[in-house]
């Protein structure tokens, strides 16, 4: 959790393993843009914290294309199965959205895959 609180604060990262809580946060962003707050409210309340500044001043798109780079980062460049549910979501934002918020997922999609 205090990875990426660092990160939302751009703070300098620890060295712990965030991709779960960074896959808790996507997931609530994503729940978010189909009009449901209820599970960003449920996050830790520093992360929460930390996204609700972000959000103020941000369409929640673009927090959530650095959730997935920061995610990325954390994988490192050789894929493996615990990057799936990354190339899910990123399908699955492709589906739940139209223009230009398709594009982005297919752009997320492509990074994942590279």
């Amino acid at each position: 959790m205090v990875a990426v609180t660092h990160r939302l604060q751009r703070l300098p990262v620890t060295r712990a393993s965030a991709v779960t809580l960074l896959g808790e946060i996507d997931d609530a962003l994503a729940a978010l843009m189909g009009g449901d707050p209820e599970p960003l409210i449920r996050l830790p309340t520093p992360v929460r914290a930390a996204l609700e500044e972000k959000l103020d001043t941000h369409d929640p798109a673009p927090v959530r294309i650095g959730i997935h780079q920061a995610a990325l980062d954390e994988f490192g460049y050789v894929h493996h199965l615990a990057m799936e549910p990354w190339i899910s979501r990123a399908e699955a934002w492709i589906v739940a959205t139209g223009e230009p918020g398709k594009v982005l997922g297919k752009l997320l999609l492509a990074d994942w895959l590279g």
